[in-house]
C-alpha cells in the first residue's frame, strides 16, 4: 500500500506541473463508461466505470476524487481514495477521451496497460448514436 501511496503523491505532483487542478471532473469526462456497447447497462461487463463530478465508481470499488487535474479538453489525471470489502487504497489514473468523445483510454499507474472503454448512454437501456433522432428504451415499441 505505501507504493501505491508515493506512486499517487508522484502522479499527482508531475500532473500539477504539467495542467490546472479543478474541484470537479469536467463535463466531458462524466457518465457510464464500459467495455462494449452491448455490455452497457448489464452486469455482463465487469471493468464498468462511472465517473461523477466528484466521485468514481469500478465494479467492485468506488469513491470519492481527492484531485482532479486537467490538461486540455481531451485529458484529465484522477486521484481517488477507493474502498472495498473493508479496504481503502489511493488510485491515480489518467483518461484520455477520443477525438469524438466515444471513448475514454485509462492509464493506471506506472506499470499500468492502457485500457479502452466506450461510453455509455446517460439513460440506462440506450446506446450512443451519431443519428439525431431519439433512440428507444429497451422493451419499448
Amino acid at each position: 500500500m505505501k507504493s501505491q501511496h508515493a506512486l499517487a503523491v508522484f502522479f499527482l505532483s508531475a500532473s500539477l506541473s504539467a495542467g490546472n487542478s479543478t474541484h470537479a471532473v469536467p463535463e466531458q469526462f462524466l457518465g457510464e463508461w464500459g467495455t462494449s456497447l452491448t455490455d452497457c447497462g448489464t452486469e455482463a461487463d465487469d471493468t464498468a466505470l462511472h465517473i461523477g463530478e466528484r466521485h468514481i465508481s469500478y465494479h467492485e470499488s468506488s469513491g470519492p476524487l481527492h484531485a482532479v487535474v486537467v490538461r486540455g479538453a481531451k485529458e484529465v489525471a484522477l486521484v481517488a481514495e477507493l474502498a472495498s470489502e473493508g479496504e481503502t487504497w489511493l488510485d491515480a489514473s489518467t483518461f484520455l477521451l477520443s477525438p469524438d468523445g466515444n471513448q475514454l483510454t485509462q492509464n493506471s499507474g506506472a506499470n499500468g496497460e492502457p485500457f479502452v472503454r466506450v461510453r455509455c448512454s446517460s439513460i440506462l437501456g440506450t446506446r450512443p448514436s451519431s443519428s439525431s433522432e431519439p433512440m428507444q428504451l429497451r422493451g419499448t415499441a
